[in-house]
């Protein structure tokens, strides 16, 4: 409708909204439609944008114009004065118009009436065929995204052996850990007594490192991952949580000092049993 009026835009598109919004449907329940909801209340808001705002309806009034272009009914045509029988027919015309008119309303009133009813499930039907394609993509561009967030905060692996210490006790018991090819680790030594972190060490794959450790009861955990994003997000959410599930005591034996060897893959007759924990058990 060119000519519409700014109220007869505002009334088409508070009906409409009505209907799209996404209110209607519940986001845990019916999250594909809730999802298709936000989309098209999104475009109609856009739409409703355009027409109510005079500068930006001009500009989208040209473009249409420009694309459909002046039709063969916009070229002038030679006046011809209606004889008897055109008026004639021309009547006749007219009725037949009119009367057409009014059986296409009366069925569309009678459609109307049948089918409102089922006019929610009508368009809760339309949501969902079209629910199931958004949600897909609303999920793929906000993985897109999200990767590409990660991809900034990638940072250089440490070299293997960094140790950070947490305490200020003298390290003098001999500690060995091999990792295998693929992924690097990030492991530590948590005090079976306090639960306190002693120290961490980062272990790039494929390699071993050998450092020492203060004397005590531990339990060992480690993160491991391919890709470094530092210290506090570790390996992002690829990340990988395990610990050994028997303690290492470090102590004195006569003249001796005990020490370990851990290796953090499988080895035939390997004696070392791991388990999975959660990021924050870590």
């Amino acid at each position: 409708m060119p000519n519409a009026t700014p109220d007869t835009i505002r009334g088409a598109y508070l009906a409409r909204a009505r209907v799209l919004h996404p209110d209607r449907f519940n986001r845990e329940l019916q999250p594909r439609e809730w999802c298709l909801a936000n989309e098209m209340l999104a475009d109609l808001n856009e739409a409703y944008n355009t027409l109510r705002t005079p500068s930006l309806r001009a500009k989208y009034d040209s473009i249409r114009n420009a694309t459909t272009g002046p039709s063969d009914n916009d070229q002038p045509k030679p006046h011809t004065p209606p004889t008897s029988t055109s008026r004639n027919f021309q009547g006749a015309a007219s009725h037949l118009k009119k009367a057409g008119f009014l059986i296409i309303t009366h069925i569309l009133a009678l459609i109307f009436v049948v089918l409102r009813p089922f006019l929610p499930l009508l368009m809760l039907f339309g949501l969902v065929a079209g629910g199931e394609w958004a949600c897909d993509h609303i999920k793929a561009s906000k993985k897109a995204a999200h990767k590409a967030e990660l991809q900034k905060m990638e940072r250089p692996l440490p070299y293997s052996g960094k140790v950070r210490f947490r305490g200020d006790d003298s390290c003098v018991a001999p500690f060995q850990i091999k990792a295998a090819y693929g992924s690097h680790y990030l492991l530590k030594l948590v005090r079976i007594d306090t639960d306190e972190d002693v120290l961490d060490v980062f272990v790039r794959g494929g390699t071993t490192v050998e450092i020492k450790v203060p004397m005590g009861e531990y339990e060992v955990r480690w993160a491991s991952g391919e890709t470094w994003y530092g210290y506090d997000r570790l390996f992002g959410p690829e990340t990988s949580y395990s610990k050994a599930d028997t303690t290492f005591s470090f102590q004195f034996n006569g003249d001796q000092i005990s020490g370990y060897t851990i290796t953090l893959y499988k080895v035939a007759n390997g004696n070392l049993r791991t388990s999975e924990i959660s990021p924050k058990a870590f």
